[in-house]
């Protein structure tokens, strides 16, 4: 499913054909609890792949001269609508999202390095 922006930066780079790496904590090893980082958003997209699942917004953007791709999970989905009061996804676009890590609880109640949103501007 293409949003306006994709078909708008179609044929731009190579990372919409071939993926740019996923923005994860093991990018940041220098980075501690607490730390945070700026990503500028260049793009969102919907990733709706699979029909038992909910839609994943999936934003491209960049950190310290690398493109990543993000994809939000429901926390920091919530945090962007209902915090930062941005009104729709694509309004993303040449945003800074500023990103810091936290310990958060993985999927089997884990605690782990964790990218949450600290603001949008």
């Amino acid at each position: 499913m293409k949003n306006e922006n994709e078909e708008q930066s179609l044929g731009d780079t190579w990372g919409e054909f071939t993926g740019y790496p996923f923005l994860k904590v093991k990018d940041m090893e220098e980075l501690k609890l607490g730390d945070s980082f700026p990503f500028v958003v260049t793009s969102v997209s919907i990733k709706d792949e699979d029909e038992d699942t909910r839609p994943v917004i999936s934003l491209t953007g960049d950190y310290e001269g690398i493109t990543y791709r993000h994809d939000l999970n429901v926390t920091n989905a919530r945090f962007i609508r209902d915090t930062a009061k941005v009104p729709r996804p694509k309004d993303l676009v040449g945003k800074v999202i500023t990103f810091h890590v936290e310990e958060v609880l993985n999927p089997k109640g884990q605690k782990v390095k964790g990218i949450r949103i600290e603001g949008v501007t």
